[in-house]
């Protein structure tokens, strides 16, 4: 048994990152969460594009505005192997 359907893990992903959402539909293309720990400390952490959608620079736009959030703070990164 799962602790959150994927409907409750789209909503905390969306408040703790940066989404892109289809505006027609209103599903999440894309998310990458990044957030303040402390004044010199950020985390990035969930990174994540629906597949048939990648290849279209919805990556790329997301976490270059993520490390935008996070570029003046020393920022860790939690890489999962694939």
């Amino acid at each position: 048994m799962a602790l959150y359907d994927n409907d409750q893990v789209l909503d905390i992903l969306s408040s703790l990152g940066i989404t892109v959402e289809d505006t027609d539909t209103g599903q999440i293309l894309g998310v990458c969460s990044g957030f303040n720990i402390t004044r010199d400390l950020a985390f990035v952490g969930e990174y994540a594009v629906v597949p048939k959608y990648r290849k279209l620079g919805i990556g790329h736009s997301l976490w270059k505005r993520c490390l935008e959030h996070c570029s003046k703070r020393n920022c860790a990164i939690f890489p999962e192997p694939k």
